[in-house]
């Protein structure tokens, strides 16, 4: 089962008009990158002596932990780790935010396909989606009956689920911050868990390594440095 179907075509916000989009969220852009900064900056730290799959494991670690202690204030947005997922979440409910670590389309506004996780996710993240099936479905068939041009920069955003999606690249973190139409409930192994489309895109600017950071090669360049799937012991 799909969590619905994808979107034939998701509407792009290009970096220039991303801080203005993202603010009638209520999504400061940043903490995003705050807590993107703090990622690279502990997944530098990691060398070949830590266990494999340390430096994506702690870029995600770090840049969770950057953005939540940059956007919770107790007024406007709080955190929540509802089944072990850690999001923050807005005041009145309506909007809630995650980070997800994905592939080189992450921050190409060009990628026909859009993002896909680097690594599938969990059950927590389906259930958080599947709260929400009946807006994006009925978004999802108001796009569909609307031909390539989805919606207008201009309209409203979308409420619901939205993900900081980021990419450490050979010299920069690619980032977006968009939410899914769809992710992949039950299939092949290879599909369970992956994310099957986009609604909407929010292109940022790419986060720049800073000089503390700037003269080490996180193992996770490209990527994830490891890719695994944990399995219940027979």
């Amino acid at each position: 089962m799909t969590l619905p179907a994808p979107a034939p075509s998701p509407l792009i916000v290009p970096d220039d008009r991303a801080e203005d989009y993202l603010r009638r969220l209520g999504i400061p852009t940043q903490a995003i990158y705050q807590g993107v900064e703090l990622g690279d900056l502990r997944a530098a730290d990691i060398d070949a002596f830590h266990p494999r799959g340390s430096a994506g494991t702690t870029r995600w670690i770090g840049t969770v932990g950057g953005l939540r202690r940059n956007m919770v204030d107790g007024r406007e947005w709080k955190q929540l780790d509802k089944l072990n997922r850690p999001t923050v979440e807005r005041a009145d409910g309506k909007v809630s935010l995650s980070v997800v670590g994905c592939n080189a389309a992450t921050g190409d506004p060009e990628s026909i396909d859009g993002p896909r996780a680097a690594n599938r996710r969990g059950p927590a993240t389906i259930a958080a989606l599947k709260d929400q099936l009946e807006l994006d479905l009925i978004m999802v068939a108001a796009l569909a009956s609307g031909g390539s041009t989805p919606a207008s920069i201009d309209d409203d955003a979308p409420l619901g689920q939205w993900f900081v999606l980021y990419h450490r690249a050979e010299n920069r973190v690619q980032l977006e911050v968009s939410k899914a139409a769809g992710i992949d409930e039950q299939g092949d192994d290879r599909k369970t868990g992956q994310f099957t489309g986009w609604l909407v895109r929010v292109i940022l600017d790419p986060h720049q390594p800073g000089s503390a950071a700037a003269g080490k090669r996180p193992l996770d360049v490209g990527g994830d440095d490891v890719d695994f799937t944990i399995v219940r012991a027979s």
